[in-house]
């Protein structure tokens, strides 16, 4: 008892406290000391003294309510958490529910995917094409009429699309089972971008994997 009595004291004493209830106490304080001093010390309780004694019942009464207090104030901290907390919610159901990005969120199907693959690796133009969908592979250009065909040149009928070139198309074997090789034995999905961020030299493949594939991409297509 007499440690909670003495840790409410330090927290009365520092200026720096943002508790309601200790905001208040100092704004009474305040108050006060334009008549006089205060002095803040510990006292024996059911000593007899009025103040204390009054203390003490108004202590019990509040235990005796079994519930948490009613603030109508609160730290800006807990208000900055609070609008952070929010704006990843409605920017997380904004990712979720726009039909664009379809490639993208079947790579990174959530905030938290995006945020550890910036903090795990540098996200350039290669690397942007391989989560986008958006490049030199075929499938892309004869969407757009760039190309008058969506196939891959490797065998003329299978779509060349992103996850085509990354785990099929025999131009890019070798580099390909490197990179499976060294994900097997880090036991990581060498194409589940979320497995690859938990280790750092599996990611780090991978990016080299797909640099690779996009530096060979147009002159593999004769573009």
């Amino acid at each position: 008892m007499r440690l909670h009595i003495d840790r409410s004291i330090q927290s009365i004493c520092n200026r720096s406290n943002t508790h309601p209830i200790v905001a208040n106490i100092h704004q009474n304080i305040k108050k006060i000391r334009e008549d006089g001093t205060v002095d803040i010390t510990w006292v024996k309780g059911h000593a007899g003294s009025a103040g204390n004694e009054a203390a003490d019942a108004a202590a019990k009464c509040a235990a005796n309510l079994k519930k948490n207090f009613d603030y109508t104030k609160f730290p800006i901290s807990f208000v900055k958490a609070k609008i952070k907390k929010d704006n990843l919610y409605k920017w997380q159901n904004r990712y979720h529910s726009a039909p664009q990005g379809k490639h993208t969120k079947q790579l990174l199907p959530d905030l938290f995917s995006i945020k550890r693959l910036w903090k795990t690796t540098k996200i350039d133009f290669k690397l942007t094409q391989i989560l986008t969908g958006h490049g030199f592979h075929r499938e892309y250009l004869y969407r757009f009429k760039i190309s008058n065909t969506d196939t891959c040149p490797c065998n003329n009928h299978s779509v060349q699309n992103i996850d085509h070139l990354l785990k099929c198309c025999p131009r890019f074997g070798a580099q390909r089972m490197e990179h499976e090789l060294h994900c097997q034995m880090l036991k990581v999905s060498p194409y589940n971008i979320q497995e690859l961020v938990t280790k750092e030299s599996a990611i780090i493949s991978f990016v080299k994997y797909a640099s690779y594939i996009i530096d060979k991409l147009k002159s593999f297509n004769s573009i």
